[in-house]
């Protein structure tokens, strides 16, 4: 066969159009397309050429190939043009074939890569000039096209992006629904090298200009724009060395949308992209296969938020990475809300694509890149609670950057028990630029580096979670106890320096050496237990042990749930309230915030100067078992007691006898004769103050201990009043000493 070498003229800056009608030719040709660029100007002048090879017989079409641009005499050949943009090349083949094969082969040039543009068609003509009808063949759709095979042979040494320009397989099918080809196979390449066929959208951001220095590194998101959206029943790269770029839509031939994907020994990419479609085009009619290399799995898609799980995994293998682009949806990681991304993980989807079998890696991080370049992260929910103890997951969340702007995700990940075993290694995503965020009453440090983000840690129904589960997250800032069961469950955590300070932010240190240092550096861990909103009873309870938190620039903000929580905090300024439920709240060290929410708690301030936080209703109806208890509080002015509203010093309301105590200047009550037990003295309490003003407090002694009563100024001891206990503590008629409403000594 005579081998037809198509050359260009060196015309420098020119568009170079060749024209051949392969069945003019006598017998069948190995045609191969080649810019002979022997001017070291020409591309830098932007020379384009645009093939055109109409009626290609089926030998010919399966042996045409296609040569870098560039020079075959010239000892030191320049740059030629091997852009994207440079290349075009338009293959028409004769009545009756429907496949091609084009082979890349090597060009003498000082490019790295060798990029170009590719139609395929089966009724093209070439006109008067040699020209055929438009490059982008809008006239074309709606019309048949009997090309539904193509293969490319990567048989050079250099990167390449392809552009498949091929539409006109369907009504109104354009290039941002794909090309219609039923077949797509890839066959050769280099190891350490790229086939891109993501041309358009370049999700990867690879310098298509031929060279190599402007690879963004970024991961882009093209939104709803064009894209090159493959709807091929089969793509086949099991032959590929190189590292394989690909998206897919969804296969329109086919009922169910079934595609067939399989990758080579490459590191490869399979980016599902189906627009307004809740799995981005990934359903179990699907069969994606990774290869030998270290594969990703991109999820994409645009304008709903996605979920995938069981189904969707089954037929996916040797994917080792999931990678999540922006989907143009809002994040959302309130609990059993709809995230934009949604995965349920299962010991198939890991036993099947993860590292080892056993941890598969999921990426939701663009690093620095700019959310005005439509590379912006949105949030993820991963739940994990599937999974068996030895399976696993990483997860590389979006973190801010001070340079770029980039904004952290609201993501949520959910454990059970039996996986929350230190075995996921998970990155949040660190707020690395803001300083001074304010966490209910708190205020992280004035240096950035020590704010939390709005990621979530939930751990479901009972469980028991140690430091060395928590050992290998970093970046989460709110670790939250729910129960979606029918009863009352309880769980225990267990928190230490280490372990708070790397969930807050890993980037930089607490330092809790000074009061300088803890104003700069202090972080706040946010903990809350949830209960069970749908079925009544079905309370969240915790345990919570924090020995091993003694760095004072370290705080906690909890909240408890229902049931009879066990709280506790460190050397930090902490906040912590029980919720409802009989609680047991202990603050260690530091000027802390108390609150114990309704039923009777037992509170314990430790050193610092503590504040007990009190509401109408804490108690139920206070009885001589239903109270509140202060276990340490202090008389000197170590501890303060702030009630929901002002509080002022209780005043007589009505005289003195038995049943009626006596009210002090000051508060203290003094009891008639006649009322001897401890139920007297707070019926006679309630008595004196009863009809008067509300939020007034009086305190009395009784045996070893005082207690302090506040009444709602309705008739008889009731649910708005509140009784209570500070043990260990003898008061005398100097009663209250009052500021801003809050009681700040007991004499």
């Amino acid at each position: 066969m005579l081998d037809l070498i198509l050359n260009t003229a060196d015309d420098v800056g020119l568009a170079n159009v060749l024209a051949l009608r392969a069945d003019e030719a006598e017998g069948d040709q190995a045609i191969e397309l080649r810019d002979h660029t022997n001017n070291a100007f020409v591309a830098a002048a932007g020379e384009t050429t645009t093939y055109n090879v109409v009626n290609l017989s089926a030998n010919e079409a399966n042996t045409i190939s296609i040569a870098h641009s560039g020079s075959t005499t010239l000892a030191a050949p320049a740059a030629a043009n091997n852009a994207l943009t440079d290349n075009f090349v338009d293959l028409d083949v004769a009545d009756g074939v429907t496949a091609v094969n084009l082979t890349i082969t090597n060009g003498v040039n000082s490019d790295n890569r060798f990029n170009f543009q590719l139609y395929t068609d089966s009724d093209r003509a070439l006109n008067s000039t040699g020209v055929t009808s438009a490059f982008s063949t809008a006239q074309d759709a709606g019309t048949t096209n009997a090309v539904t095979s193509l293969t490319l042979t990567d048989s050079d040494n250099e990167s390449n992006t392809v552009l498949l320009a091929a539409d006109g397989y369907l009504a109104g099918a354009a290039q941002g629904n794909g090309t219609a080809y039923t077949s797509v196979t890839l066959a050769g390449g280099t190891s350490g090298t790229f086939m891109n066929l993501d041309a358009t959208a370049n999700a990867f951001g690879f310098d298509t200009t031929g060279a190599s220095t402007g690879d963004t590194n970024v991961v882009t998101d093209i939104v709803a724009g064009a894209a090159e959206r493959l709807s091929a029943a089969t793509i086949n790269a099991s032959a590929m060395s190189s590292n394989v770029v690909v998206r897919v839509g969804n296969n329109f031939n086919s009922a169910t949308g079934a595609q067939s994907i399989t990758m080579g020994s490459g590191d490869d990419t399979v980016i599902f992209d189906m627009l307004a479609d809740t799995r981005a085009g990934l359903t179990i009619s699907d069969t994606v296969a990774g290869g030998t290399g270290s594969d990703t799995l991109a999820i994409d898609g645009n304008g709903v938020a996605i979920s995938l799980g069981a189904s969707e995994w089954t037929n996916v293998t040797g994917m080792e990475t999931i990678r999540l682009i922006s989907n143009g949806v809002a994040s959302n990681n309130a609990l059993l809300a709809t995230n934009a991304y949604n995965l349920t993980l299962t010991d198939l989807l890991v036993d099947n694509n993860g590292a080892n079998g056993s941890m598969i890696a999921i990426i939701n991080d663009n690093d620095d890149s700019t959310t005005a370049a439509g590379s912006a992260n949105v949030g993820a929910t991963i739940d994990a609670r599937a999974l068996a103890a030895n399976n696993a997951f990483s997860y590389n969340g979006q973190e801010t950057s001070a340079t770029a702007g980039t904004v952290m995700t609201a993501d949520r990940f959910v454990f059970a028990d039996v996986n929350i075993n230190g075995t996921s290694v998970i990155d949040g995503g660190a707020d690395q630029t803001t300083a001074s965020v304010v966490v209910g009453t708190q205020t992280s440090g004035t240096t950035a580096g020590h704010s939390a983000n709005i990621d979530i840690l939930e751990v479901r129904n009972a469980a028991v979670v140690s430091a060395g589960d928590l050992a290998n997250i970093t970046n989460v800032g709110v670790i939250s106890f729910t129960n979606d069961t029918a009863t009352a469950v309880s769980s225990t955590l267990e928190l230490n320096n280490a372990i708070v300070d790397a969930l807050v932010n890993s980037t930089a240190a607490a330092d809790g050496t000074s009061a300088a240092t803890i104003a700069a550096t202090h972080e706040i861990l946010t903990i809350n237990a949830v209960d069970n909103a749908l079925v009544a009873g079905a309370t969240t309870g915790l345990n919570m042990q924090t020995a091993g938190l003694t760095n004072a620039a370290l705080s906690l903000n909890v909240t408890g749930g229902g049931a009879a929580d066990v709280l506790s905090g460190g050397a930090g300024v902490d906040v912590l309230n029980g919720g409802a439920g009989n609680d047991t709240i202990s603050s260690g060290d530091g000027n802390d915030t108390i609150t114990g929410g309704t039923g009777a708690d037992v509170l314990t301030g430790g050193a610092g100067v503590d504040t007990f936080v009190f509401t109408p209703g804490d108690n139920a109806t206070p009885s001589t078992t239903v109270f509140d208890t202060i276990t340490d509080y202090r008389l000197g002015g170590d501890s303060v007691i702030d009630f929901a509203a002002a509080l002022a010093v209780g005043t007589q309301t009505n005289a003195a006898a038995a049943g009626v105590a006596t009210v002090g200047a000051a508060g203290f009550l003094t009891f008639n004769a006649a009322d001897t037990t401890f139920a007297q003295h707070l019926i006679a309490a309630e008595a004196a103050l009863s009809g008067g003003a509300a939020n007034r407090a009086v305190v009395w002694q009784e045996g070893a201990d005082s207690y302090m009563f506040v009444t709602d100024a309705v008739a008889g001891v009731g649910a708005n009043d509140v009784l209570i206990q500070l043990t260990g503590v003898t008061s005398t008629a100097t009663g209250f000493t009052f500021a801003g409403g809050n009681i700040t000594a007991i004499g």
